[in-house]
């Protein structure tokens, strides 16, 4: 008898957990530039260019990750109508199991290449020519890194975020990308060894990063933010951070008498006040229910 058979959730939380990796290089990387202030004495930008070259190794690494994170996440969709599928080789060519249980991770299971047309075969919500298209893309990048060591061309930051986030976003629509990152930082390693007070630093370092490098329109699609909007401290987050605070959060709707406010980081929603701020020097007149303008922090 086949046993240990993987469900849709095994492969769903190992397909996050490999994405969560990736994104932890990703962002990390144009994070400790910015910590090193070398754009304060790299004039010829020679010094950054070194640095994005040195960086292939890790963004490789993580191009892996992301890799698998699309399979794995592709294969919870299939276990969800049924893992059997995704055993491969006739059933003649199976490990014998009539004398004693087998694993299901001693079969052999559908090559990567496969996975598109199967989960297209077997699941009501077939995949388009976009995304398929950015399957192959990072599978053909990744099988280069593996069997040459690198890859044809350079890896960028940007590439890798988006990829990320049309992964999660396409295959797992349930996952709020920020909530799950949060979830995931909160019970990691790092946790457990230093605490989780300085989650949200962390994930402000995040937004931060995310904002200032991506489109307005990659914003909209994948967080709901408005790249354009004037934006405003979270009433939640800013109250939560142990160092500088940002601003992360804009009106939705964008209106001069919008009373809610969004923020990208906690992807919450929260309430505010309009009226003036009464510090003599701040103009905003966004104040949050407990009392705190969202523009100075001033308390009112």
């Amino acid at each position: 008898m086949i046993v240990e058979v993987p469900t849709s959730d095994d492969f769903l939380v190992a397909g996050t957990n490999a994405l969560n990796l990736a994104w932890s290089i990703v962002v990390g990387l144009p994070g400790e530039l910015e910590n090193a202030q070398v754009a304060e004495w790299d004039e010829a930008g020679e010094a950054t260019e070194e640095y994005w070259q040195k960086s292939q190794t890790s963004l490789g690494n993580a191009l892996t990750l992301v890799q698998q994170g699309f399979e794995l996440l592709l294969k919870s969709r299939i276990a969800a109508v049924n893992p059997f599928l995704l055993l491969s080789r006739e059933v003649r060519d199976w490990p014998a199991s009539d004398k004693k249980d087998i694993s299901f991770a001693d079969f052999r299971t559908v090559d990567a290449a496969d996975l598109i047309k199967l989960h297209n075969s077997v699941c009501t919500d077939t995949l388009e020519a976009d995304f398929i298209e950015l399957y192959g893309l990072v599978r053909r990048r990744r099988n280069q890194i593996i069997h040459h060591g690198k890859d044809k061309k350079p890896i960028h930051v940007v590439e890798l975020i988006e990829a990320i986030l049309t992964c999660v976003s396409r295959l797992a629509p349930s996952t709020r990308w920020m909530k799950q990152r949060a979830e995931y930082k909160n019970n990691d390693n790092y946790s457990v060894a230093y605490s989780n007070d300085w989650l949200t630093d962390v994930l402000c370092g995040e937004a931060e990063i995310v904002i200032n490098l991506l489109g307005a329109s990659s914003l909209k699609k994948f967080f709901g933010f408005d790249k354009k909007a004037r934006r405003y401290f979270c009433p939640e987050c800013a109250s939560s951070v142990d160092g500088d605070r940002s601003s992360l959060a804009h009106l939705r709707p964008n209106t001069p008498a919008s009373t809610t406010l969004f923020c990208i980081v906690c992807d919450d929603v929260h309430d505010v006040e309009r009226k003036n701020c009464i510090a003599k020097d701040c103009k905003s007149n966004v104040i949050s229910v407990e009392g705190a303008c969202l523009t100075c922090w001033g308390k009112q």
